[in-house]
This record gives structure tokens, C-alpha cells and sequence, in this order.
């Protein structure tokens, strides 16, 4: 595996695992835990308690803090519990009380309400409110400095309870809540824990980050070749900007690789970032839905039931070095009516992690970057249905759906080429499975706009409808089953008729020689 020693998994996984900590049971599955991650109590004062009191916020941002700084943290105890933080209705989340994270220059680190506003800067008079609850001198701008210097040589803030801060009276009502800060213990990076404060988006400062310009931006991602290469790039980039020793590398990073505007973002094309555990550290589209979730058990390819995380797991993992590719239907970003049902196709690759520890060792961990593209246009099926081991590729129809859309008289022709692709009598099993997938995929060439398969039982039930899977075994209205036979040449007078037909084809099938 490619090794990568940047700040970025320095922040990213290190600091994690001095932020978070209390797991409470009801939540075990949601957040599933890692070989020899303990179950943790919950904190002696909760968000609920919080909520319906508010003198007691103090009490909940302390405990809350008591959980963050336990030195024997491991990093999967963190992300963990990290997903803990984030359950609404949890412990650490009720109503308008959860939990946020700033790092020491006021930027938004974990935002348990919303991910997406990961990396932003707060307002400076919200962080100089917030300061000023810590105990810093904020009479000026070399005070200020100084005195966060002071905590990150001595390892203390000058107020260590910390204390209520409401930036109201400097013209930003509603932004309160409490303040404490502390030092993660295996990194010793100092941070900022808030609680009962409601981050609004009017809170946040403008900020300008330069996103650089790969050769391959995201707009440009058009196939599996440019899709690898833009992979590749990102994590180059981001391991330049660490290396820089910017202390805000990881924080721009978030807010470059999210900009729908920039080059790591348009339309459907984004970044993501995960851990083999499943737990997601970066979305590029959908930050609030899965950072610091692990839905590895639960999200599901809605055509084939998969679950989706393994198999990016095991193909990033089982790649190593060279990076794969892996299908799976997933819900397109661009498409407001699309809901987890489109193919998507991803390249993921698995990069090692070395970061020195403070006084000596190194910290080691695995993480998987990648990103996708929803379909793959002309000559992609093969890749979109993968064929399992002795499965030949099937060849184009020689008329095929687009063509019978665009010229009614070739409707017939369409469907008699459909039928030889699924009669055939070598097909087993795989080859069927392989053949249904193709059937299904939009501007494939069985399926243009209103033209695609449908496959019924001889009773007049919905078998495959590759336009609405959700339509199986559903009965058609009898008059349409009715024109329908007749176009099959069934004697539909009366019921009579009909039956003795189906009773001769199922008999017929019995003896091998009906394909239906």
C-alpha cells in the first residue's frame, strides 16, 4: 500500500481519539464497536437533563469532557464513540444540546448536528466570546495570541471548568451555550468542547481557500481511467498541503474537497474518505448523512440487497496497492428524484497511516479514499454487470431499445432479440443473473425511455419489471392480461378457453420444452 505520513491523518485520526468516549447500550448496534472496545456508561449529567434545565449545561460539557480525555482511548474506541455523539435522542444530543468541537484557531473540527460545517471558521466575535469563557485575554489580537500560546506550550487553559459564553451582546443573538477546553491526550493538540450552543449557518466566516488544480478535475471524470487518475490526485493533494505544516490543512482540505464549485466537486463526482470499520470520516456530498456513522450493517444496494461498505472494504482492502473498482446502486446527489437507485461505479484504494506519536512510537492505521461516477455511458455494461467465472459477455440485440424508441416499427424486432438474449439454453444461473442486471440498466441497450422488458407468469403477474422491481408479483388489471394474451394468440371468449391453454403450456413446461 502507498504510505502516507501527512498531518492530515495526524488531525484526522489521532485527535479523534482524544474527543470522544461515553457509549450508552441502547446504542451498541447503531455504533457498532470494534474488537475490544469496552461499552462505556452514559455521562452523570445528559443532553435530555441539559436541555430541561439549562443551569445544568455545565454539568453536561464537563461530563461530556470527563468522557473526551480518558488517556486509554484507541482510535476505534473514538470513532465509536465519535457515532455516539452524533445519535439524536442519545445521551449526548437532545433537542438544541449536543456537543460541537473547535480547534484552537476557531474552526468547526465535529459539529454533532451538522457535519457539513466541518472545517468553517466561526465568527470572530462568537470565538472571541468562546475565548473569553476559557480565561483568554481577548483585549487584542497579540493577547489573544499569546495566551493560546501559552496553552499550547503549558498543556493548560487558564480557566480549566471553562464557562458559559453568549456572544448576544456583541451583536450575534442566540449564540451561547458553554465552553471548556482541553488537550487530547495522545496528541496533546489543544481543542474546544461546546455544549447547549445551536450553530447556525449565519455564524459561520467567509473563508478563502486555495483548492489547487488537478489535471483531472472533477468535472473531467468520465470513465474508470480519468476516475483513478482524479483519485490519485486528491490524495496527493492533500498530502502537499499537510506536509506544509499549515495547522488549518486538514480543516481546508474539508471545505476544498466539499466546494461544488471547486475542482473536487461537481454535480454527482465527489470524494470520500473511510476506515476499514466502515465508519466514514469524509463524505464529499453527504457529510450530515454518514461522517461519523457507520452504516456498514445497514446500507444496502436497493437492487441486489448488498450491503455497500463491505464490498468497497474488501475491494480497497484486497487491491492493496493498485486500487479496483466496485458497482453498486447508490443514491445520485444531482438527482432529486433519485433515491439509492442508480449505478454507481467507484475507485477505492486503501493508503496506509504512520504518524509519529508524541514521545516516541507510531501510530499505524489503514484508510480508504475514493470517489465515483454514477453510469459509464457507451461500452460500459460488461463492467456494470460483472460476469462471475465462466459467464461470456453478451453481445449488443440486434435491434436495440434506443433504436425501438426512436422507430416504433422496430418494437417487435426488439423484443425477438430480447428473447434470444434470455433463451438460450446454456444460460445458467450466473449468465441469468448477469443478463437480468443488463436488462435493467437505463440507456443500456435494452432500456431507452419508455422502452424496456417486462416479464410476466403465465397468470398474469408482474415477474421482472425492469423499470419498478417494486411491481413484482403484483397482478395485472385482467383486461390488459387479457389483450395480451390475445396477442399471443390465446382463445380469450371465456375463462374456459384460457385455462386449458395455461393447463397445456404448464404441462409443456413440465416435459422441458416451454421457455418462459
Amino acid at each position: 500500500m502507498r504510505i502516507l505520513k501527512p498531518l492530515f491523518f495526524f488531525w484526522l485520526a489521532l485527535t479523534l481519539a482524544g474527543i470522544f468516549a461515553v457509549a450508552p447500550a441502547a446504542f451498541a448496534q447503531e455504533c457498532p464497536r470494534g474488537p475490544g472496545v469496552p461499552e462505556l456508561p452514559p455521562p452523570a449529567v445528559t443532553a435530555a437533563e441539559a436541555d430541561a434545565d439549562p443551569t445544568k449545561l455545565g454539568e453536561f460539557a464537563l461530563a461530556a469532557l470527563s468522557a473526551t480525555t480518558a488517556p486509554t482511548r484507541s482510535i476505534d474506541e473514538a470513532y465509536y464513540i465519535a457515532c455516539l455523539f452524533r445519535h439524536r435522542g442519545g445521551p449526548f444530543f437532545s433537542g438544541s444540546t449536543y456537543t460541537i468541537t473547535l480547534t484552537l484557531d476557531g474552526r468547526v473540527w465535529i459539529n454533532a448536528n451538522d457535519m457539513s460545517t466541518g472545517g468553517e471558521p466561526l465568527n470572530p466575535r462568537i470565538y472571541g466570546a468562546i475565548l473569553h469563557a476559557l480565561g483568554i485575554d481577548v483585549t487584542s489580537p497579540a493577547a489573544i495570541q499569546a495566551d493560546l500560546g501559552n496553552v499550547a506550550a503549558t498543556g493548560t487553559f487558564p480557566k480549566p471548568e471553562g464557562g458559559a459564553f453568549d456572544a448576544g451582546p456583541l451583536g450575534v443573538p442566540g449564540a451561547s451555550g458553554y465552553a471548556v477546553g482541553y488537550i487530547a491526550p495522545r496528541t496533546r493538540t489543544p481543542f474546544i468542547l461546546l455544549a447547549g450552543y445551536d450553530l447556525q449557518a449565519s455564524h459561520l466566516a467567509p473563508d478563502t481557500v486555495d483548492p489547487g488544480m488537478p489535471a483531472i478535475t472533477a468535472a473531467q471524470v468520465t470513465d474508470r481511467a480519468t476516475l483513478k487518475q482524479f483519485v490519485n490526485e486528491a490524495a496527493d493533494f492533500a498530502k502537499t498541503l499537510f506536509e506544509s505544516g499549515d495547522p488549518a490543512a486538514f480543516s481546508k482540505i474539508r471545505i476544498a474537497f466539499r466546494d461544488p464549485n471547486g475542482p473536487w466537486r461537481h454535480g454527482p463526482t465527489y470524494l470520500f474518505v473511510m476506515q476499514r470499520t466502515g465508519y466514514t470520516i469524509f463524505h464529499g456530498a453527504f457529510p450530515d448523512r454518514f461522517e461519523l456513522q457507520t452504516p456498514t450493517n445497514t446500507l444496502r444496494d436497493e437492487r441486489t440487497g448488498r450491503l455497500i461498505l463491505p464490498q468497497i472494504i474488501e475491494t480497497a482492502t484486497r487491491a492493496g496497492e493498485s486500487g479496483d473498482y466496485v458497482s453498486y446502486y447508490f443514491d445520485n446527489p444531482d438527482d432529486p428524484a433519485d433515491d439509492f437507485n442508480t449505478l454507481k461505479v467507484s475507485y477505492v484504494r486503501e493508503y496506509e497511516v504512520e504518524v509519529p506519536l508524541p514521545g516516541g512510537g507510531v501510530y499505524r492505521d489503514a484508510i480508504i479514499v475514493g470517489a465515483g461516477i454514477y453510469g459509464e455511458g457507451t461500452g460500459g455494461m460488461a463492467q456494470e454487470c460483472p460476469r462471475g467465472p465462466g459467464v461470456a459477455e453478451l453481445p449488443p440485440p440486434t435491434v436495440t431499445a434506443a433504436e425501438a424508441e426512436a422507430d416504433p416499427t422496430k418494437l417487435g424486432e426488439f423484443a425477438h432479440a430480447a428473447l434470444r438474449a434470455t433463451t438460450a439454453t446454456t444460460r445458467n444461473i450466473d449468465e441469468a443473473s448477469y443478463i437480468a442486471c443488463l436488462f435493467r440498466q437505463r440507456g443500456g441497450p435494452f432500456f431507452s425511455g419508455s422502452t424496456y422488458t417486462i416479464t410476466l407468469t403465465l397468470d398474469g403477474r408482474v415477474w421482472i419489471n425492469t423499470n419498478d422491481m417494486s411491481t413484482a408479483g403484483q397482478p395485472l388489471n385482467p383486461a390488459i392480461y387479457g389483450a395480451i394474451l390475445h396477442g399471443l394468440g390465446i382463445d380469450v371468449t371465456s375463462p374456459a378457453t384460457i385455462e386449458t391453454v395455461k393447463v397445456s403450456a404448464f404441462k409443456e413446461q413440465e416435459r422441458g420444452s416451454l421457455a418462459l
